[in-house]
């Protein structure tokens, strides 16, 4: 399933663009996909990140998904996304980031 994030650029963009809103103030964050993880140090940490990401994308897809294929494909799905997760994260953290804005009305 496509996601996509936008940069603080763009969405300053589309608000100043828009003309409804000042953008008094807009910050991003990177956090870690799994802090608060209470995790040991090896594999385990791997596999309990990839296990912790994928359920918290099929958490917030999976209607979406099995509205447009199917239950069936479900549980396949998310074991190889988790497959795939534990090979990303033995070459790098994955973070996600937190947009805050506060605008004014015009």
């Amino acid at each position: 399933m496509p996601r996509y994030g936008a940069t603080p650029d763009e969405v300053k963009q589309v608000i100043e663009s828009e003309g409804s809103f000042t953008l008094q103030r807009l910050e991003a964050s990177n956090t870690p996909w799994d802090e608060g993880l209470n995790k040991n140090n090896g594999n385990d940490d791997t596999n309990m990140s990839a296990d912790f990401i994928a359920k918290y994308v099929r958490a917030t897809t999976e209607p979406l998904i099995k509205a447009e294929f199917g239950e069936g494909i479900i549980d396949e799905l998310f074991l190889r996304y988790r497959k795939k997760l534990v090979m990303k994260l033995e070459q790098e953290k994955l973070e996600y980031t937190n947009l805050v804005l506060f605008m004014t009305t015009k």
